[in-house]
């Protein structure tokens, strides 16, 4: 099992990163995520549109497609608390994939150096760093 922020589901979505093509499909466990990761991942893939860094049909593609990761999804009320707790080092919403991670026992996967750098004894992978 693994936690994965909407960095790592993004950039599996939007074909940025083949590492991470073989790290998901390797993956023989459950991802988990938090309810939040269907809309922060639209909202990155609107912004790529946006951007000119994908096409936005290729955008829209690929908001479909998160529908068919092995993504389980948890309701937010049980991270909160924790997620508050980690207020001083993190985004609240960087929090509430972290206290998630902290609840299942399991790494958290992203792309985001910074979680790593936080000082923080958190169980943090980012990917894409050798």
């Amino acid at each position: 099992m693994a936690v994965v922020d909407a960095s790592v589901v993004v950039g599996y979505l939007s074909g940025e990163d083949a590492l991470l093509d073989e790290r998901l499909e390797a993956e023989e466990h459950v991802l988990w995520a938090p309810h939040l990761i269907d809309a922060e991942v639209g909202h990155a893939l609107r912004r790529k549109a946006r951007l000119g860094h994908i096409d936005a049909e290729a955008a829209g593609e690929a908001i479909w497609a998160i529908n068919d990761l092995p993504l389980r999804r948890v309701e937010h009320e049980n991270l909160i608390h924790v997620a508050w707790d980690l207020r001083d080092n993190f985004s609240f919403y960087d929090a509430i994939y972290l206290s998630l991670a902290l609840m299942l026992g399991e790494t958290l996967l992203t792309f985001d150096a910074r979680l790593a750098r936080s000082g923080v004894d958190l169980p943090v992978e980012v990917l894409g760093q050798a």
